[in-house]
């Protein structure tokens, strides 16, 4: 786990202050007279100086065997998985089928499914795409226009991704 780059900047100037401060008074500054030097509250101190504290990996072993490390302790079975909301009902990719399947026809949502590469490991060229569906070239660029032209012009349906593009 690593310390978050504004409080390093923190320690930093922490540190800095320390040294100014104990240079003039010869001893070490209490959290006061470093919230005062710096003009920040006496709790973002403390909160930067915890900060400060000993980092560890997750990756590294506990004990002085290999028995396991951090992460094995901290991973709870029982837990639902993180990603277990991309594949509920409310997922992008049943949002985008079900918007897909309400306005287009099966043979457009196809076309446009291959052209952008939706459900697929990667997109098809137009001409990849009339081969697969036995069109011409110039079919398949009509069918992927006339799709398109139909969801840019339904836009009240398209907000239902909305959620989607934060």
């Amino acid at each position: 786990m690593r310390i978050p780059s504004n409080k390093i900047g923190e320690l930093s100037k922490i540190s800095q202050a320390v040294s100014r401060i104990e240079q003039k008074f010869e001893r070490e500054p209490t959290h006061d007279e470093l919230a005062e030097h710096l003009g920040v509250k006496v709790e973002d101190i403390k909160s930067a100086n915890t900060a400060a504290i000993r980092q560890s990996s997750l990756d590294a072993p506990i004990g002085d065997e290999d028995d396991g490390t951090m992460y094995d302790v901290m991973t709870n079975p029982d837990a639902e998985t993180t990603d277990a909301l991309l594949t509920d009902k409310d997922s992008l990719k049943t949002e985008l089928d079900r918007l897909l399947a309400s306005l287009l026809t099966d043979r457009e949502q196809e076309v446009l499914k291959r052209f952008f590469g939706i459900g697929f490991d990667y997109s098809l060229s137009l001409d990849d795409i009339a081969e697969d569906l036995g069109l011409t070239r110039e079919r398949a660029r009509q069918i992927k226009e006339g799709a398109l032209k139909k969801l840019r012009a339904n836009y009240g349906a398209m907000k239902l991704l909305q959620p989607y593009l934060i």
